[in-house]
């Protein structure tokens, strides 16, 4: 069984039955209970929008994996699109509109564009949303996934982003590292063994005389000690291939901490 963090219907519903069937998975309202349910066993791993923020934005998902001794096993990434629905035909008639604080960040141009005054109110559930449409007043329209049927209703617009080329991304996290062959992706996080100004550059130093991609780097401080950074780098590379395994090898003598987050496969 794996679960997954929102509604069903929701855009990480969509992006957990790329490869599971909505029979083998389980919905989860908050990450903790995600959490507590993959400790004991419950869930085989779970899937969770790859910018999700913990407690405000003081802890994001990598942060979680990290404390957590988890390993994200999979990278899925999809282009999450919306349609505005309702009762009614006439946009020109529509006050307010439901649907979830992602939806209206993703939407508010194009919408602001048709409409100049509508009452935002927010539902994270799109299934809840089309419910309440159903015995609300003429005025009211819905936000929701583009992929979801949305029953006997209206389409006032569709294929609503604002940021068309804006993909997002998401992380199957698992217990274990599972390593194959066809894994292209990588993330590590390392405390450097000097806190020097050159510290960074000592270990991106090993990636670049290996030719090896950095696709992001994140830095912060580590709360469980006093001052000490941690980095969060991720690089295309599967953990197996000789010249990193051997590049692996150096950064365990040049830093104090290291630990693999995930190796996995990544569309490119």
């Amino acid at each position: 069984m794996i679960g997954y963090l929102g509604f069903e219907k929701s855009f990480t519903n969509l992006a957990a039955m790329t490869f599971y069937s909505n029979d083998e998975l389980r919905s989860y309202k908050n990450i903790h209970h995600l959490l507590t349910a993959l400790r004991q066993h419950k869930i085989d791993g779970f899937v969770v929008p790859m910018n999700y923020y913990l407690d405000g934005t003081t802890k994001t998902i990598l942060d979680m994996v990290f404390d957590n001794e988890f390993h994200i096993a999979r990278e899925i990434v999809t282009s999450n699109q919306y349609r505005l629905v309702s009762k009614n035909p006439k946009m020109s008639d529509i006050r307010r509109i439901i649907g979830s604080k992602e939806s209206f960040i993703c939407t508010e141009l194009s919408l602001q564009q048709e409409l100049k005054n509508y009452k935002e109110i927010i539902e994270a559930s799109p299934l809840k949303a089309l419910q309440y449409l159903e015995k609300m007043e003429d005025d009211v329209a819905v936000l929701v996934p583009k992929f979801m049927l949305s029953g006997d209703v209206h389409v006032l617009l569709d294929d609503i982003n604002d940021i068309q080329k804006k993909k997002t991304k998401y992380y199957l996290i698992q217990k274990t590292l599972e390593v194959q062959r066809y894994h292209n992706k990588t993330i590590i996080v390392c405390a450097p063994r000097i806190d020097s100004s050159g510290s960074l550059y000592d270990i991106l130093h090993e990636f670049a005389i290996r030719n090896i991609n950095l696709s992001k780097i994140e830095s912060k401080v580590d709360a469980t000690t006093q001052g000490t950074f941690l980095f969060y780098l991720e690089f295309d590379g599967n953990i197996e291939e000789n010249h990193i395994v051997k590049m692996i090898d150096i950064l365990q003598y040049k830093t104090s901490y290291l630990k693999i987050l995930g190796s996995f496969f990544s569309k490119k």
